[in-house]
């Protein structure tokens, strides 16, 4: 009874806020919202590792904030292997919130992409709760196949939660004004190819070594993400195949030299990136 309780007033909470917070009767304004979560130096340089997300001023008066997040911040492991049993807490989600007195502090950058018509803010709105009931896992790592882009995989994260909203937008006739170039980044994993695993065709024990690999150098990928490259120099040295959990499935990936990378590129306004731009933390 008393859960009963519980989820009626948590669902007339949710009709509450989307009647009186999310149907504005003004032109919305919408903004790209950052900060770092991380930083490391290499060769003498500071890289940084950002966070991203939208947010909308609703009537002048009210900060509306979403945001793709995994659901476990303690470990970046929890996003990059599993337990000793194979089980992975990687999920995702988003993440909503309302203000009446500015965005999160936590975003050191904030700006402004443009104006959304009270219609276009509500399309956003139901599209955004659509891409959470689609999106549950938290992905950071991308396949890329160098020559062919249209059989890469991408990541999903954050960036790719924005990126995705602003592709949205333009369909439904959003016009950005922002001129300044935005930049995210990409965690890149190199490869010729790639192959979902069938259980019924593969020794277990495969993904598990793999995964052992992982947690010996756990310690060093926590000190610099970019350590991920030692360790699949490691496993290819030792003939050890690289997988990739990604969607609540097993990949197979074939990788290839430099492995992995990680570098910032333009944040596009399109499904296609607009800019050659591109700097790498490794050679």
């Amino acid at each position: 009874m008393q859960f009963a309780s519980f989820f009626i007033l948590y669902v007339l909470y949710d009709l509450i806020i989307y009647n009186n917070v999310l149907t504005p009767t003004r032109p919305v304004k919408i903004f790209y919202l950052e900060h770092v979560i991380s930083s490391w130096v290499l060769q003498q340089r500071i890289w940084n590792v950002y966070h991203s997300g939208i947010g909308f001023i609703i009537d002048e008066t009210k900060f509306y904030t979403v945001e793709f997040v995994p659901d476990h911040t303690e470990s970046v492991g929890f996003i990059l292997k599993p337990t000793i049993d194979l089980s992975w807490e990687n999920g995702g989600s988003v993440k909503y919130s309302i203000s009446s007195s500015g965005f999160p502090s936590k975003f050191s950058n904030i700006e402004e992409l443009g104006t959304l018509s009270p219609t276009q803010f509500t399309h956003i709105i139901e599209w955004i709760f659509k891409y959470g009931d689609t999106h549950t896992t938290f992905e950071p790592v991308e396949i890329v196949i160098p020559g062919s882009p249209l059989h890469n995989k991408p990541s999903s994260m954050c960036h790719d939660f924005v990126s995705a909203m602003i592709v949205e937008l333009k369909k439904n006739g959003f016009k950005e004004t922002i001129e300044k170039q935005l930049f995210r980044d990409h965690i890149i994993l190199y490869a010729s190819n790639y192959t979902k695993v069938n259980f019924s065709t593969i020794d277990v024990n495969e993904i598990i070594g793999f995964y052992n690999l992982f947690q010996i150098h756990m310690d060093k990928i926590n000190e610099d993400f970019t350590n991920i490259r030692l360790m699949l120099e490691d496993a290819n040295s030792k003939n050890i195949s690289t997988f990739l959990y990604y969607g609540k499935e097993y990949y197979r990936v074939y990788t290839v030299e430099p492995w992995v990378n990680y570098c910032y590129l333009e944040l596009s306004f399109s499904n296609k990136r607009s800019s050659s731009f591109k700097e790498c933390a490794l050679v």
